[in-house]
Parts: C-alpha cells; sequence; structure tokens
C-alpha cells in the first residue's frame, strides 16, 4: 500500500492526508497480513471495526473507496488477482436515506443573533451563498463584483495540520453565485470595516479575504466549524453544524421551487443526481431570482 502512496504525486495535500488516514488504519487492521493475502473477509472485518469504533459511516465508507483504488492499482500490476473491496458491502449513510438535517428557521436566526465578527460574517454568507467551507474561507473582496452583484468562486481554502492551504474549487472549476442587494451591502460593510482595521493598524491590508480575525489574518479553516459547534452548543442544538447552513441555503431554494438545475449550479454540484439525492422540486426561474428566492425566505 506504500508503494500506491507513493506513486500519488499529482494530488491535493488534503487528498494525501485522506489516503495516508486510510493506509494507515488499514494496516492495523491486517496486522501482518500482506495484501496478496487479503480476502472479502478481512475487508468486512475491517470495516464492521471502524463501525465499533465509532468512526461515521461517510469515513468508512471514504477508507473502503480508497482501498479501492489502491487495489485496483495492485491489480493492473499482477499483485493481485482480483480487488476484495468488489466483495465489501457499504455503509448506508444518511444521505442515502435522503435525510438532510437543517436548521428551523428560530435556529438559524439564534444562530446569527448570538455570532459576532467574522463569526457572523461567516454564517451570514453561508446562508446567503449556501457555499463550502473552504470556499467561504477563500472568499475575497476581489472576487466579488459589487456592480454585476455576483461572487466567483475562485478559492478553496483547506487545512493541513495547523496549515492553511488554498487549492482551486472543488472539481476544479470556478463558478458564478448571484447576490442580493442586501448580501451585496453586507460586503460592503465588512470591506469598509476591514480598511478601518488597517488603518489603526496604521498599515496596508496584507490580504483582501472577506473572513478575517482582528489581527486582518484569515483563520485556520478548522477554527470556522469549531466556532460554529460552540455557538450551537450554547444555543442548545446538537443535530447540526456548519454544513447544515448549506443545506438550509438549498432548501429553501427548493421550497421556492426553483429548477434543481439551478440548485445544483449554485451549489457546485458535479450533477443535478447529486442534488436531486438530497432535495426535490423543479419550476422555471431565473438565477437572479434563485438569489433572491434565498434572500426572501431567510430575510438576508
Amino acid at each position: 500500500m506504500s508503494a500506491w502512496l507513493a506513486s500519488k504525486v499529482d494530488i491535493k495535500p488534503t487528498t494525501r492526508r485522506q489516503y495516508e488516514q486510510a493506509v494507515a488504519r488499514a494496516e492495523h487492521a491486517f496486522g501482518s497480513k500482506k495484501v496478496r493475502e487479503l480476502h472479502a473477509d478481512d475487508l468486512d472485518a475491517a470495516r464492521n471495526r471502524w463501525l465499533l469504533e465509532d468512526l461515521s459511516p461517510a469515513s468508512v465508507n471514504l477508507y473502503l473507496r480508497t482501498l479501492h483504488a489502491c487495489f485496483r492499482w495492485a491489480v493492473k500490476r499482477g499483485y493481485l488477482d482480483v480487488n476484495p473491496v468488489d466483495q465489501v458491502d457499504k455503509v448506508p449513510t444518511q444521505a442515502e436515506k435522503a435525510q438532510v438535517d437543517t436548521f428551523s428557521r428560530s435556529e438559524w436566526s439564534a444562530l446569527l443573533e448570538e455570532a459576532s465578527g467574522w463569526h457572523h460574517a461567516l454564517i451570514y454568507l453561508a446562508l446567503a451563498t449556501g457555499a463550502r467551507r473552504g470556499e467561504l474561507m477563500g472568499m475575497r473582496f476581489s472576487h466579488v463584483d459589487f456592480d454585476e452583484r455576483t461572487w466567483t468562486v475562485q478559492e478553496n481554502a483547506t487545512q493541513v495540520g495547523q496549515k492553511r492551504v488554498v487549492t482551486s474549487p472543488k472539481g476544479g472549476a470556478s463558478r458564478r453565485i448571484m447576490l442580493t442587494p442586501e448580501t451585496i451591502d453586507y460586503l460592503r460593510s465588512l470591506k469598509v470595516a476591514a480598511g478601518e482595521r488597517s488603518l489603526a493598524r496604521g498599515r496596508k491590508a496584507e490580504n483582501d479575504y472577506v473572513l478575517v480575525k482582528e489581527t486582518g489574518e484569515p483563520p485556520l479553516p478548522d477554527a470556522a466549524s469549531q466556532a460554529v459547534r460552540k455557538l450551537l452548543k450554547r444555543l442548545g442544538i446538537d443535530h447540526a453544524s456548519l454544513h447544515t447552513l448549506r443545506h438550509v441555503h438549498a432548501t429553501e431554494l427548493v421550497n421556492e421551487g426553483l429548477p434543481i438545475a439551478f440548485v445544483a449550479s449554485r451549489l457546485g454540484h458535479a450533477s443535478t443526481a447529486i442534488t436531486e439525492r438530497f432535495y426535490l422540486g423543479p419550476l422555471p426561474a431565473s438565477e437572479l431570482a434563485a438569489s433572491e428566492a434565498a434572500s426572501r425566505a431567510m430575510g438576508l
């Protein structure tokens, strides 16, 4: 498995970290067994062991997919005759049951009211755009066309250890998100505040990221998730996370009767099939209407 890892030279740091974690867990589960000695029963046992260790179904399935890719590489090179993961059932996830955790209106309103500083901006923009965590953390004022009221998603900020790493958005392509006048005004206020902080420090801002700490530095992505988790705990909400805000946005769009194609494009889904798994309800509407519908529904 180490040879397969060594062959993966052109992958993102976060992907490499996921591969390394999966391989480490697999090597621990398989003990002294060689790859050529592995059978489906060994993979079944590893899968069940990981579940008993309280790993989520999604994490276990990620490990299985990683091992499938590793063993497929081994089959192509003649190290294995068959891929043992082919005979292993993946773990049913909540997503496959078409279940999506979301906030009630009172819950996300309370969350916004409880937050302040860049935490408030994070939550507001997540609700207003439906963007992923990394996309929000990579958002710059220079990516926003204040006249056209659009944000071009160009960066994805991830975290490797305690280091912030900026890559291209998921799927490798940028996309444009239409913003409402209220969201544009909110972003303008954030930009003015950033300028005032720079003047107070007596030096020009070193970056133009939207989400920054009082020091002007962009926070680590994990800090964003942790901040929202703490706010939710304070409010007694235990069924949601930062990612749930993305579900809220998408759900509001669909409830307004907007086409799945628009929702998928706005969320950056690779296909409408992904969106349809979670959300339903196509009716004709324009892209601007999609943006305004979410804003109207959430008062943003």
